[in-house]
């Protein structure tokens, strides 16, 4: 026997134990990342903010033109508009609301858009 082990005796160094089984963590569904907000949503964003004129539209306008609360993020956060917060009357109530206008590189943005679905081959054919 190995190191003058006499048979039935227990060697005192022990094996490790065994690493507790831990199943992996399910999965959350994938966000898209900033820059892949769809594009007829963003085009659209934009194109209610330029139509706006400098006075800006609230969120609520933007909401009621089916905008969602994530393309209006996303577009603030990639300074396309700026997002002012405002406090306005209504009856006796103080509301605080956001006002949504475009920046000079969301115009841009927009003219390129606007361009490049321009520039784009028609799929339609002639009757």
């Amino acid at each position: 026997m190995p190191g003058g082990q006499v048979r039935g005796e227990r060697n005192n160094a022990q094996a490790p134990a065994p690493e507790p089984y831990c199943p992996p963590w399910p999965t959350a569904p994938r966000r898209r990342s900033k820059y892949s907000l769809d594009p007829s949503q963003r085009r659209h964003a934009l194109a209610l903010l330029a139509d706006a004129g400098p006075a800006g539209v609230t969120e609520a306008v933007m909401l009621a033109n089916d905008v969602k609360v994530e393309t209006l993020v996303a577009l603030v956060k990639q300074g396309l508009a700026t997002a002012t917060p405002q406090r306005v009357r209504a009856g006796r109530e103080t509301l605080e609301v956001a006002t949504l206008r475009i920046t000079e590189a969301g115009r841009k943005a927009l003219a390129g858009m606007k361009s490049l679905s321009s520039a784009a081959p028609s799929t339609s054919r002639p009757l």
